[in-house]
């Protein structure tokens, strides 16, 4: 996605997976779950989102920004967790 449309875009869902890094100094990918259905893969580099994403988080990412936030676990949670929480080294 270009820079632009990255800033541009903006979506809503649940964490549904986290993908440990693939080598050193690689990042955790969010395997989201969209609340269109669809399921968007998102590398967390921010240490920030790190600290506070994890499965079964609801995340959202508004347009003109950079980063999705971690948003408070309101309503039901669709997605069964499979790990609980990660923090990359």
């Amino acid at each position: 996605m270009e820079l632009f449309e990255r800033y541009e875009s903006g979506y809503s869902g649940w964490v549904k997976h986290l993908e440990a890094p693939l080598s050193p100094g690689a990042p955790y990918v969010a395997i989201i779950e969209l609340d269109t259905g669809k399921e968007y893969r998102y590398e967390v580099w921010d240490q920030e989102l790190a600290d506070t994403i994890a499965v079964g988080r609801r995340v959202e990412k508004t347009p003109g920004s950079w980063e999705p936030k971690v948003i408070s676990n309101t309503g039901i949670n669709p997605v069964k967790p499979d790990i609980q929480r990660v923090s990359p080294k």
